[in-house]
């Protein structure tokens, strides 16, 4: 992925310094963690094709894609150089027959990367015939891109993090105390909505970053929908209270707008009247309302 090697310096100091670096040899096999933006915590499997060496530093290796071509058309491996911080050892594979359960914290291969994600559903087993069965099937929630996706177990592993030399599940990994827990009252970003901060309740904390909520008011087949989140799509709720005539908007000002049981950005448009029975035109991200566009 293009832009791997850009940020070198802040991934090496990100990688963290009480960490003994131990230097993955020349044809080691690795996967290279991308920051290019869309592709942000995507792993690629490569291997080490060279050592970068730098005084006072941890150096940057060489590495050769194994699923990833070269440009130039000529089906050759893509090759670039890696912050060591972005490089890690490849996990070892899952035991075979390893099944997942709903909510588990899993890396998917998907666009000939692994992406961390949550399972959402495990589906029914096929039958062939009466003595087999296909291998099962999961549906996957990748928080941060609000996907939601089908793949088979042979596509599917633990979401593992390489800490201090050794594979720790992801969901045991020390990331600080999580921002909600559960029953707590939150707004959700509308990504799948729209430009909107729904009001919802965490059902459940998974890892330290991602949640289930339950939406408020909206509704999926009759019942209330839920959603797999990312802490950054995610805020306290806020209460809704009358506002007095100490407030003042004037127009151009930017505020969000509580409609249809959510907070919108907008923009206000024109003041209408005066004193307590002020009210304001505002248009509604690009949407008219009151008679105002924005």
């Amino acid at each position: 992925p293009v832009g791997v090697e850009e940020d070198e310096d802040e991934a090496d100091d990100e990688s963290g310094d009480d960490d003994e670096f131990v230097l993955l040899p020349v044809g080691a096999e690795v996967e290279v963690r991308s920051d290019d933006p869309g592709f942000a915590g995507s792993f690629y499997e490569a291997t080490v094709a060279g050592h970068l060496l730098t005084a006072g530093r941890r150096g940057r290796y060489t590495v050769a894609y194994t699923t990833l071509l070269a440009d130039d058309g000529d089906d050759e491996p893509l090759t670039e150089t890696a912050a060591a911080g972005n490089v890690r050892p490849r996990p070892p594979p899952p035991e075979a027959g390893r099944e997942f359960a709903v909510h588990e914290m899993v890396e998917a291969f998907h666009n000939d990367g692994w992406w961390a994600g949550v399972v959402s559903a495990v589906l029914p087993r096929p039958v062939i015939d009466r003595d087999r069965r296909q291998p099962r099937a999961y549906v996957v929630t990748f928080p941060t891109s609000r996907e939601t996706l089908e793949f088979g177990e042979a596509d599917l592993r633990p979401h593992r993090v390489f800490e201090g030399g050794r594979w720790v599940p992801a969901a045991e990994v020390d990331n600080g105390s999580p921002l909600f827990g559960e029953g707590n009252q939150v707004e959700v970003s509308g990504k799948s909505f729209g430009a909107f901060w729904s009001p919802a309740t965490v059902l459940k904390v998974i890892g330290a970053t991602n949640f289930l909520v339950e939406y408020m008011h909206i509704e999926n087949d009759g019942e209330l929908a839920t959603g797999i989140v990312d802490s950054q799509d995610i805020r306290p709720a806020r209460a809704i209270t009358r506002m007095d005539s100490k407030y003042r908007f004037s127009p151009s000002s930017h505020v969000e707008v509580h409609h249809e049981d959510s907070w919108w950005p907008g923009v206000i448009v024109k003041v209408l009247g005066s004193g307590i029975n002020k009210k304001y035109g505002h248009g509604l991200t690009g949407t008219v309302k009151n008679g105002y566009a924005a």
